[in-house]
């Protein structure tokens, strides 16, 4: 990692990467992001003692192939935890010639909050550090949680997307902009699958 941004670790760490997030921030950032490279920049810290990659498994064959292209860099050391994607009403977009019906207007949803709260808590006694690839402030009582367990704690994320409940943490917590590590992580060739929002 000669040339590239380095974190400085203080010990062991878990590194939980919540890629539907993550693949939000590209819109802002102008700029696509390769989860296999992001994968293997964190395995490049001999300190990564867990790499833990979260991402639904939607209907389409291009959601599948994409989730075994990542299992393929499953090791000892990285792991993918994945579920089926939901798709739940939010509303209505139009009505429907043939029935005269509403069609619904659907997002898709498939949080991985709990998976990642409860991989943390079940590691926190094994690392001296934590990270967490997500900017969503949902993860708020997770990084107090770490924070009080004297953890050294780091959000890698797009300060654009950051959640506004980060700001209330006042010490202990380091944010890490992603564009320290752009050069490292960037897919300048090809597409990655997305999240699609609404259908």
């Amino acid at each position: 990692m000669n040339n590239y941004f380095k974190l400085k670790l203080k010990g062991d760490a878990l590194v939980c990467i919540d890629w539907a997030n993550v693949y939000g921030w590209q819109k802002k950032l102008k700029w696509k992001i390769d989860a296999h490279k992001l994968i293997e920049y964190f395995k490049i810290y001999s300190e990564a003692k867990k790499i833990q990659f979260y991402f639904g498994t939607d209907v389409t064959q291009e959601s599948k192939d994409f989730i075994s292209s990542i299992k393929e860099l499953e090791d000892n050391i990285f792991r993918v935890v994945t579920k089926d994607v939901k798709y739940v009403p939010v509303g209505f977009v139009d009505i429907n010639k043939v029935n005269n019906k509403r069609n619904k207007k659907l997002r898709r949803k498939c949080d991985f909050d709990i998976e990642v709260a409860l991989d943390t808590f079940l590691n926190i006694h094994n690392i001296s550090s934590f990270i967490l690839v997500s900017g969503d402030g949902d993860y708020e009582p997770l990084i107090k949680f770490c924070i009080s367990e004297r953890k050294q704690t780091i959000i890698v994320a797009n300060p654009g997307n950051l959640g506004k409940e980060y700001k209330n943490i006042p010490n202990g917590l380091f944010v890490c902009n992603i564009k320290k590590i752009k050069e490292f992580i960037e897919n300048k060739y090809s597409r990655e699958i997305a999240p699609p929002g609404v259908i």
